[in-house]
């Protein structure tokens, strides 16, 4: 379906480095977040099934909130209860054999600058649960999905860009920062 729609709206998608995507292994997969079609992008590049995290928000929209409801762990951001309530969840589903997916910029990136501030989460959830992290880089969705008006569309190609899993084997909370920094070097590499 996801295909279907990049297709239509004149989106072609190539990817890199297909050959770190394992199918018999679980991971927190992040990307860098800039439009709309992101995970369009992601439902054709991926090729295993996996959970992501989505603001309760997402949920309200029409057919894509149908979809999110079904495929994601909603959270609402505001709330430190659903906030753990949801953390729970993401653990659950990587014991369940599901990777998850998280955006660490938190949302969509309406900013002149390649990258904004990442958030712990995901580095959190890696850490503690010891699964290694799998890093894609999204280049051009913004340019061809405005993320300041999600309905300004243009065709063309974005690139999609794997790394090498990093292992989180032995790390600790004492090594969230340079695990944050290590990813987003890895995702300037490409955006530069």
């Amino acid at each position: 379906m996801a295909r279907i729609a990049l297709f239509l709206m004149g989106i072609r998608v190539r990817r890199f480095g297909g050959k770190f995507l394992r199918t018999d292994q679980v991971f927190v997969y992040i990307s860098n977040h800039q439009s709309s079609i992101d995970i369009l992008i992601n439902a054709v590049t991926v090729p295993f099934i996996f959970k992501f995290l989505s603001k309760k928000e997402v949920g309200k929209i029409p057919l894509f909130g149908y979809i999110a409801n079904k495929f994601s762990i909603m959270v609402d951001r505001k709330s430190p209860e659903s906030r753990a309530a949801s953390f729970e969840a993401m653990q659950q589903a990587l014991e369940d054999g599901y990777s998850v997916y998280f955006a660490p910029e938190g949302t969509r990136n309406r900013t002149d600058e390649l990258l904004t501030k990442f958030y712990d989460g995901a580095f959190r959830l890696a850490i503690a649960t010891q699964t290694p992290l799998l890093v894609q880089t999204l280049v051009n969705p913004g340019q061809l999905n405005n993320p300041r008006h999600s309905f300004d569309l243009a065709p063309g190609r974005v690139n999609c860009y794997f790394e090498s899993p990093i292992d989180t084997t032995g790390l600790t909370l004492d090594d969230l920062e340079n695990l944050k920094e290590e990813v987003k070097e890895l995702m300037l590499r490409h955006l530069k």
